[in-house]
């Protein structure tokens, strides 16, 4: 959108500049006198001697650059929330949640009978909330993908 306006405020300068030049305009001409219909040609110059059309150039030049300056301001923002959408998935994938087989080895103490029944309990409960942990690290994952895939 602000590509657009850019582009319709530089279309608006630009016939602001053509209208400093002189203006012809020509034409047919009907007139009807005394019931006589009578067809011609007209021609009309425009000579613009002092002006030169300044005002309404130096205005859409004002409307062209904060246009542009608008337009400039969008495509920041955008850069600047594709790198963050970026960084925050780069951070999420470079620390993973704790990997299973430390899940793997617990069971196998505990079936091997090293861990008492407290011990496995506190062991198990550790564990839980590291799937849960994992979980929420998942659903991180997903919307740090999610958001970075809007600018690609």
């Amino acid at each position: 959108a602000a590509c657009a306006e850019l582009k319709g405020a530089e279309a608006a300068l630009d016939a602001e500049i053509r209208r400093q030049y002189p203006d012809l305009k020509l034409g047919p001409a009907y007139a009807n006198e005394e019931g006589l219909d009578r067809l011609g040609f007209t021609a009309g110059l425009t000579v613009p001697l002092w002006n030169r059309n300044r005002k309404n150039i130096a205005e859409a030049t004002g409307v062209r650059d904060e246009t542009r300056l608008k337009a400039i301001d969008a495509w920041r923002t955008c850069v600047c929330d594709a790198a963050a959408a970026h960084a925050a998935l780069t951070h999420l994938l470079d620390h993973p949640a704790v990997p299973a087989a430390e899940r793997r080895t617990v069971d196998a103490l505990a079936d091997a009978g090293e861990l008492t029944p407290l011990d496995y309990l506190t062991v198990r409960e550790e564990i839980l909330e590291q799937q849960l942990a994992e979980a929420d690290w998942r659903r991180d994952a997903s919307c740090a993908k999610i958001e970075l895939s809007k600018f690609q």
